[in-house]
């Protein structure tokens, strides 16, 4: 039986897209077809970014576009809170305390910026929500010179639900797209679901997070109906996962050991 610590090569290095078979679909019919390898995460490679800070801002210009990428990192329900802080950072404390977004976080193509001076600066910029069908539109931002640095003093409506913005330049700058598999309801294909990996964390907070996505199995309404957990429900992970080297460890419980290892080992 092996030991429950041991490095899971089909787990991380299968979500890194390699060494496993190359990622394939299910199609409406017939066999899977393969299209080739995912787009591959190196750990070491891939370092840490911290997300953006007003401190940052020489410009009212920049301040916004800084704004629009504060929240990249961990967005589960433990870390929200932060991305929160991190939002509210680049406002003047009377616009934070106004401002009562919800977690949810929305992806927005944020185009033409351009800024006029006066006793406050205001910044317009057009934004479009991604992945929905509806005209773009224009906001404006004011912003303050405080004490501590340009802060915005007055924040637009970003989108149809008051909830976190995240600019689609951010996610890429800020995240890794990185596809993680599932086995097949038959057990005999690797079904891909794409995810992203922050790197405003430390590299072994990004190893921790993909395995906690493989851990209850595929979240896309789509993926889910065609795949299958191999992992038992109730595993979980006791501490971090670690990187040494180009060895991952994985501290898994021991619940781990009822599952199909022969398959979730590789």
């Amino acid at each position: 039986m092996p030991d429950r610590r041991q490095v899971l090569r089909a787990l991380l290095v299968g979500a890194a897209g390699a060494a496993l078979p190359a990622g394939c679909g299910i199609p409406t019919g017939g066999a899977p077809k393969t299209y080739g390898a995912g787009p591959a995460y190196d750990p070491i490679g891939s370092g840490n970014s911290p997300a953006p800070v007003p401190d940052g801002a020489t410009t009212p210009t920049r301040l916004v576009e800084l704004f629009m990428g504060a929240v990249s990192g961990l967005l589960d329900n433990e870390s929200i809170k932060e991305a929160h802080n991190r939002a509210n950072a680049f406002l003047t404390p009377e616009a934070a305390a106004r401002w009562k977004p919800t977690d949810d976080v929305f992806v927005l193509r944020v185009t033409d910026l351009t800024s006029s001076t006066g006793a406050n600066t205001i910044v317009s910029c057009t934004v479009q929500p991604v992945g929905r069908l509806m005209r773009d539109s224009t906001v404006q931002f004011t912003v303050t010179n405080t004490a501590t640095g340009y802060r915005i003093s007055e924040l637009p409506a970003l989108a149809p639900s008051n909830g976190l913005p995240l600019a689609v330049d951010a996610l890429t700058s800020y995240y890794t797209p990185q596809l993680i598999y599932f086995w097949d309801a038959s057990k005999s294909w690797l079904v891909p679901e794409l995810r992203y990996v922050p790197h405003t964390v430390a590299m072994d907070a990004q190893l921790t997070q993909i395995v906690n996505w493989l851990l209850p199995g595929p979240g896309d309404p789509v993926t889910s109906t065609v795949t299958t957990s191999l992992i038992p429900s109730n595993t979980g992970v006791v501490g971090r996962v670690t990187l040494q080297g180009s060895q991952v460890t994985v501290p898994f419980s021991a619940a781990l050991q009822g599952g199909d290892l022969q398959r979730i080992l590789v």
